[in-house]
């Protein structure tokens, strides 16, 4: 089967063969049956929606003013007249590419008047974009590669048309932008047969949104910082921090806020009321890493790392112990001292939350939350409120008939647990600590907030 044209190939002559046989050709004759050779027709070659397809070419006469045109129907194997659907007026073809090559009209009896060669609409689909007036940009989104077609404005390589790939498939693209307004603007990227030279297939449909300035593939690139690069930091209040390590300095870096779905904003550059934002991901490894929009650049100075600062709000055994005391949540135990003979006592609230029971009898809020590392050992994160009562001695709340604990035992209840719920905070063993989002991420934001 020739994959060009769809028929069978190398098709010879035959004792039934309507050149070669008078009686056959006598019957196909009356059966409205005509046999023309080269020059009388010619295949075309053409592109609809942005697939190549071959249209046969039937002439009326010699000076090649008016025509027929046929398309392949690949479930008969043969040409159809476009005018004459319904009366089914075809052709099929012999000896292909080969000297005795011949077409065979088969009911060329036509009820469509024969059409201006010239005028001819196959041929205003036709449009094809050859190099340089197009480049494929290979570039990192969403931590992985997409391809992206870009169509240069003629005249002016300055101004371009982007297209995305299509998920199926490296050879269709599509423009988003055109795509987002429910018009559907495609394009194809298509080989010679000997695959050597590439070229780019338009569809019918143009633009309705406007050319943007061309941007080279290496500025396109999503910047991707691994778990290395940077350290993640949970604050009491909810709104943690990221400190981005300048590569030749890690005492020095950027400093960024949490803003929500797992977006942070550099505070530097806020300050001077320019947006950089990055996003905090995870692979399926389970390793972190920042990625952030192509064209962001900060224009803060670096800033000082302070890892006391930074940690001073984290609490690690065996500076605490949990205990249970015939209650269904648990109590902690927070030492004051270092010869553990001092200490606070807490009690559990709703969301993993411990309050000092000595400082609510003086309407003080002191709290602690319990968080979970990654290899199952629990830490607390400290608010940031002193205490206004006086640490109690370790003896008096042991001999009070308690029963020491190994574990909060809060992993249970995942609304409750931060262990289990979407808010998970992980730290590795050199307290470098970084937090999970179960929820899937929201690329769609990470490109408004990324391209500001």
């Amino acid at each position: 089967m020739c994959k060009k044209y769809g028929y069978k190939l190398g098709r010879s002559l035959s004792n039934n063969d309507p050149l070669t046989n008078n009686k056959t050709t006598a019957t196909k004759t009356n059966c409205q049956r005509k046999i023309i050779k080269k020059p009388e027709y010619e295949f075309v070659e053409v592109f609809q929606n942005g697939m190549k397809k071959t249209r046969l070419i039937v002439y009326t006469g010699e000076e090649k003013k008016f025509c027929y045109e046929y398309f392949w129907d690949q479930h008969k194997n043969r040409y159809h007249c476009c005018g004459c659907i319904r009366k089914s007026v075809r052709a099929a073809i012999y000896n292909f590419n080969t000297e005795n090559e011949y077409i065979m009209l088969i009911n060329n009896n036509h009820i469509c008047q024969p059409r201006e060669y010239d005028s001819l609409k196959l041929f205003e689909r036709q449009k094809i974009i050859q190099k340089p007036d197009f480049e494929i940009q290979t570039i990192m989104k969403n931590g992985s590669e997409k391809r992206t077609l870009v169509v240069f404005v003629p005249g002016n390589r300055k101004m371009c048309n982007k297209y995305l790939s299509r998920n199926f498939s490296q050879q269709h693209f599509y423009c988003s932008r055109c795509h987002n307004k429910r018009h559907s603007v495609i394009a194809r990227l298509c080989q010679d047969s000997d695959e050597t030279d590439e070229y780019v297939v338009l569809g019918e449909e143009t633009h309705i949104c406007e050319p943007k300035p061309y941007v080279s593939a290496k500025s396109s690139q999503e910047l991707i910082i691994d778990s290395n690069g940077f350290m993640f930091i949970p604050k009491p209040n909810g709104q943690s921090r990221i400190f981005v390590f300048n590569p030749k300095n890690r005492n020095m870096g950027y400093e960024l806020s949490e803003t929500k779905n797992s977006f942070y904003m550099c505070l530097g550059c806020h300050q001077k009321r320019k947006s950089v934002i990055a996003k905090l991901c995870q692979k399926d490894t389970g390793e972190f890493y920042i990625r952030m929009g192509p064209n962001q650049k900060h224009v803060c100075q670096f800033r000082k790392c302070h890892l006391e600062k930074f940690e001073e709000n984290l609490i690690y055994p065996p500076n605490f112990i949990f205990y249970s005391k015939k209650t269904k949540r648990p109590h902690l135990i927070l030492y004051s001292s270092e010869d553990q003979k001092f200490c606070y006592d807490f009690r559990c609230c709703a969301n993993n939350f411990f309050y000092c029971k000595g400082c609510l009898k003086f309407k003080h809020n002191v709290s602690v939350k319990v968080c979970q590392a990654l290899d199952g050992t629990e830490f607390l994160r400290n608010g940031t409120f002193e205490h206004k009562c006086t640490p109690v001695e370790l003896k008096s709340i042991l001999n009070s008939g308690i029963k020491i604990l190994k574990k909060s035992g809060l992993t249970l209840d995942g609304k409750e647990s931060e262990m289990n719920g979407k808010n998970s905070i992980f730290v590795e063993p050199d307290k470098h600590v970084f937090i999970k989002k179960e929820e899937e991420e929201d690329s769609s934001v990470f490109t408004e907030l990324s391209l500001t």
